[in-house]
């Protein structure tokens, strides 16, 4: 049970816990009860597969899999690519005139 002083707690799996305050974030209209009862479920439901499955992954992960290796590459990954997206979005002119478009198809 929580005290006053905690979050509502939407789903618990092991010692994971899925907090109110994150559910009711991801719903978007709370003014239709029925459409943010069942998407409320939905969000639960697979938050709760989900945990289940990473506790089952976790438990057969083979022993010479180095995560902490495979999550620092991901990481390096995700910043050179949100690097060279803003790098491109910075530095290509993706605006086409009217005249460069008449040029191209004459």
């Amino acid at each position: 049970m929580t005290s006053k002083d905690e979050e509502p707690i939407a789903a618990e799996v092991g010692d994971k816990k899925l907090l109110m305050s994150e559910v009711n974030s991801l719903i978007s209209d709370p003014a239709n009860n029925e459409d943010s009862i069942r998407m409320l479920k939905g969000l639960i439901n697979n938050w709760v597969k989900d945990q289940l499955m990473i506790i089952e992954a976790e438990k057969n992960m083979p022993s010479d899999i180095n995560l902490q290796k495979m999550i620092e590459d991901y990481r390096s990954s995700l910043l050179l690519y949100n690097y060279e997206t803003k790098l491109a979005g910075e530095l290509l002119d993706t605006v086409i005139t009217t005249q460069q478009k008449e040029k191209y198809y004459n």
